[in-house]
């Protein structure tokens, strides 16, 4: 019953759409808080976590220190870039990220961004990308990122139930 439940928890945490299963990233550029230029395919190889959020945005907030940790964790196989929705300014998006101690990609709102996926429904939204720059899985609300550690990982709840026995 404990796996059934595992099962249906990770089914609703992502929402993986059939669409997505073909859908590649359109490229797009944009420029971080500091002024650095980046291409979302200078990122090829490795996993894409994109997520759009606000400063205002108490759910966004909430899910800042799993994002901290998980670029910590995956340094070697994933980035995580923060794209603002709110429309913070740059000043302010750099306070917040001292003051959060946020360790990923920040950058502003820019057409770019707002465009790169297209309508969002709301934020906190999270797209993951595959190293193939496939969209792999779209999150409206927050994000479970210890299933999405799993998920880019290849760890299965049944192995890691089978780890504690």
């Amino acid at each position: 019953m404990k796996l059934f439940a595992s099962f249906l928890f990770i089914c609703s945490s992502f929402l993986i759409s059939s669409s997505f299963a073909s859908d590649k990233i359109e490229d797009f550029a944009f420029v971080d808080i500091d002024g650095k230029q980046h291409n979302t395919e200078q990122y090829r190889g490795k996993w894409l976590l994109v997520n759009y959020w606000g400063t205002y945005c108490p759910p966004c907030l909430e899910e800042i220190p799993d994002l901290i940790e998980f670029s910590d964790n995956n340094k070697e196989n994933a980035v995580v870039i923060g794209l603002d929705a709110g429309g913070t300014d740059i000043a302010g998006l750099k306070k917040f990220e001292d003051d959060y101690f946020i360790n990923y990609t920040l950058a502003p709102v820019q057409e770019s961004t707002l465009d790169a996926f297209g309508i969002l429904m709301g934020i906190p939204t999270s797209y993951l990308v595959s190293p193939e720059g496939d969209i792999s899985a779209k999150v409206v609300g927050i994000i479970d990122l210890k299933e999405v550690d799993r998920f880019i990982n290849g760890v299965s709840i049944i192995d890691e139930e089978t780890a504690d026995l």
